[in-house]
């Protein structure tokens, strides 16, 4: 899951041949893998930067998957892998604002 996410999360999606290329990686995943492990996505979200460009590439897979009948079950996979993604995002988030606030709450009682 790293390594495919990995691939998705640093590709540039510049046109649809590249578009159908990151389809086949992950139609050729979810085939090895019935599902996607949350805590090798949880993983891999602590070890990146750039979550939400990770984020857009997977939307234009799912979207692209949309298109085919036959990919439906992939693409339902996908858009479970881009909500647990956006739920760790949120999390993620949430404790950055609160680990700020605390810090700042301390640094005002010295």
């Amino acid at each position: 899951m790293k390594e495919l996410l990995h691939k998705i999360g640093t590709a540039e999606i510049c046109d649809i041949s590249q578009l159908d290329l990151l389809c086949d990686i992950v139609k050729e995943y979810y085939t090895n893998n019935k599902r996607h492990k949350y805590s090798e996505v949880s993983a891999y979200l602590m070890e990146t930067d750039d979550i939400e460009y990770l984020l857009e590439n997977l939307r234009q897979i799912q979207s692209r998957l949309g298109e085919y009948p036959e990919d439906e079950q992939i693409s339902m996979k996908v858009f479970k892998l881009i909500d647990h993604i956006t739920l760790e995002l949120n999390r993620i988030k949430y404790n950055s604002k609160n680990f700020s606030e605390m810090n700042q709450l301390f640094a005002d009682k010295r």
